[in-house]
């Protein structure tokens, strides 16, 4: 079988112009079955929460339901790349809580979820994981365009 995908390797991929496949899966047997069949990636999107769990929205979903997805989905894939969302719900009800402690001035009043990891040494953070604030706003200049924008 071929190497375990990684994120250099989709965007190697992307950069050849070769095609990437993915599917959606919320469980160990799906996931097993796609991971056989060559996908390159599989999500677990928050989703999960209406189609599996039977929540009104997405935005029920809590960390623990995708985590017992995410643990079962990482375990049926010994090729593919795992996605897991962070579901917002559980995000906000964090800053909310926070917000509780804080002065007015030093509350969180507007956030987004980005896409990928923050590690150190990287994009984003300095090796002993300090913000780089200049690249972090050059990179996510639309991200923070559309919180603002009204």
């Amino acid at each position: 079988m071929a190497d375990q995908v990684t994120i250099p390797a989709l965007q190697q991929m992307k950069r050849e112009g070769k095609k990437s496949v993915g599917v959606v899966a919320w469980d160990y047997q799906i996931a097993r079955i796609a991971d056989r069949a060559g996908v390159d990636f599989v999500s677990v999107g928050d989703s999960v929460g209406v189609n599996l769990w039977g929540h009104a929205n997405p935005l029920e979903v809590t960390l623990e339901e995708m985590l017992v997805c995410c643990k079962a989905v990482r375990r049926g894939v010994t090729r593919a790349l795992v996605s897991c969302d962070v579901p917002f719900g559980p995000v906000q009800e964090g800053v909310d809580a926070a917000n509780e402690h804080l002065a007015r001035v030093e509350q969180i009043k507007k956030f987004t979820i980005v896409p990928g990891d923050w590690l150190p040494g990287g994009d984003e953070l300095t090796p002993t994981m300090k913000l780089k604030r200049k690249p972090i706003a050059e990179k996510y200049s639309g991200e923070i365009e559309a919180m603002y924008a009204k």
